[in-house]
């Protein structure tokens, strides 16, 4: 993703440049729903292990859909 932000900028262009900033405002944006996605699973994890019989592949398998 930098190397095409890179080269909308190399275009020296109005466009290319909101492209690019709109691109990168998308990237952070991401970024930080992945953060708090993580802890969500890191939350999951910590409960799924204080209760009892709860299957571990289930629980990784919830995890796994959590991350995408």
């Amino acid at each position: 993703m930098n190397d095409l932000i890179a080269q909308l900028r190399l275009a020296n262009d109005p466009t290319a440049d909101a492209a690019a900033d709109h691109i990168t405002t998308l990237t952070e944006r991401v970024a930080a729903q992945q953060t708090v996605m993580d802890r969500a699973a890191s939350i999951l994890v910590e409960a799924i292990e204080s209760v009892d019989g709860v299957n571990a592949p289930q629980a990784e398998a919830c995890i796994s859909s959590i991350h995408g």
